[in-house]
């Protein structure tokens, strides 16, 4: 399909989106961001949303018009949360402290050390942020679609999926060890909750040391956030579909 503003989506005729597929399948027109106009004055992004005249997307059509996108790139809102979330899990990761149990058992007062504040303070937010994420995908404006592999769109939706998952996991898993083991939650603000009863008494702590559960998948979600970001960069330098451009924080 061909991406389109949206006062020009519902003119977008069947004609007009197989004249300018097979021309930009024949190499006759610009990849990257190039636009060019339909007949109707339509502005049409082809290198993001055209695909295979004889594919699916055509099968679609109802009538001679076509229900499109409205950007080739997600909506601000979206991408924001993308953008804080990353930098929130990454400073958090920096600053988590090394040898957690051991200074504990050394008797150190978590919240003496800036560190192990500002790291729970941080793992809380992206358990806030993710939720708020989350409750937002439900509501927010269609998501571009890109033309790739079968086996690409299934590696990213595994990726996505297990970041999703990870984002949730770690803050559960910090909790649950500082429960289990009876280590004091300390945030900014000189917050600071003792005891967590709940996560004390429940036989889930007993199921795992917790800790070295948190600090794998620490590791575990920068690996793959480090391999979604290499392949958004394969995709705009060597695939240029404009699937990094569609969630930089800049351009239009």
């Amino acid at each position: 399909m061909i991406s389109t503003s949206v006062a020009c989506a519902v003119g977008v005729t069947k004609q007009h989106i197989q004249v300018l597929c097979g021309r930009w399948q024949r190499g006759q027109m610009g990849r990257g961001m190039a636009t060019f106009s339909t007949p109707d004055g339509c502005i049409v992004y082809p290198d993001q949303y055209c695909f295979n005249t004889q594919g699916s997307e055509y099968d679609q059509l109802s009538g001679t018009t076509m229900n499109l996108p409205s950007s080739p790139r997600y909506d601000f809102l979206s991408r924001a949360f993308h953008w804080v979330t990353a930098i929130v899990v990454t400073i958090a990761f920096i600053l988590g402290p090394e040898g957690f149990g051991r200074l504990m058992r050394q008797g150190v007062d978590p919240a003496t050390r800036s560190d192990i504040v500002w790291h729970e303070s941080l793992g809380l937010l992206v358990l806030l942020l993710t939720l708020l994420r989350l409750i937002w995908v439900a509501f927010r404006p269609a998501a571009p679609q890109f033309q790739m592999a079968s086996w690409m769109q299934m590696m990213a939706k595994l990726v996505q999926l297990a970041l999703w998952a990870l984002m949730f996991a770690l803050p559960a898993t910090a909790l649950l060890s500082l429960g289990s083991e009876g280590h004091p939650l300390t945030l900014l603000g000189d917050i600071r909750i003792d005891h967590m009863p709940l996560i004390a008494q429940a036989g889930i702590g007993k199921w795992a040391d917790w800790g070295d559960v948190h600090k794998f998948l620490g590791d575990t979600i920068m690996v793959l956030a480090g391999l979604h970001a290499a392949a958004a960069i394969f995709h705009h330098l060597v695939l240029k579909d404009g699937v990094l451009s569609s969630m930089l924080p800049w351009g239009r």
